[in-house]
């Protein structure tokens, strides 16, 4: 005696089937393009700027701090009205490879380039103690090419240290 099931196996239309393989292949498309565009940016040229804040000053900002006047006159800044340049730094980093800057305050300043197009970066800013053995803040961030990230918030002579991170990156 030969049995069969009376229940039949559900199959859906064919029409559901064709759209679910568009779908599929217009994800891999999408994953394939990804390394591709993360290859573009394989360095970025980074201005670093060690900058000290303090409640005491008459408001002004020096000349060579000019690129952050918006960013420094934001409200977040409020309390500060001294502003000054402490050092700045030129670095060239590298596609996923940290670099490090050592700041006269005796903080570094790591980054990495995690990727990037032609509009925006990726990048992983780490930033350590004055003894080198903690690290204080680390983030990563996307920003547009050339545009400015602010890392602060470590005290420092009576006020605070900010970091300005300025990074454009170079194709091919």
């Amino acid at each position: 005696m030969k049995r069969t099931s009376r229940t039949k196996h559900f199959e859906p239309p064919r029409w559901t089937r064709r759209s679910s393989l568009v779908g599929l292949a217009a994800v891999l498309a999408v994953v394939a393009a990804r390394p591709a565009m993360a290859a573009d940016v394989q360095k970025a040229k980074c201005d670093l700027h060690a900058v000290h804040l303090t409640k005491q000053g008459d408001g002004s900002i020096p000349p060579e701090l000019s690129f952050l006047e918006r960013e420094l006159r934001d409200d977040q800044f409020a309390a500060y009205k001294g502003f000054r340049l402490l050092e700045r730094k030129d670095v060239v980093i590298a596609a996923k490879t940290p670099t490090k800057a050592a700041f006269r305050t005796g903080h570094n300043l790591g980054l990495t380039l995690l990727g990037g197009d032609a509009k925006r970066l990726r990048i992983r800013a780490a930033l350590s103690n004055r003894s080198g053995d903690r690290t204080l803040v680390q983030t990563t961030y996307a920003i547009d090419d050339g545009g400015v990230f602010l890392l602060g918030g470590p005290s420092y002579n009576g006020g605070k240290l900010l970091f300005a991170i300025r990074c454009r990156g170079q194709r091919g």
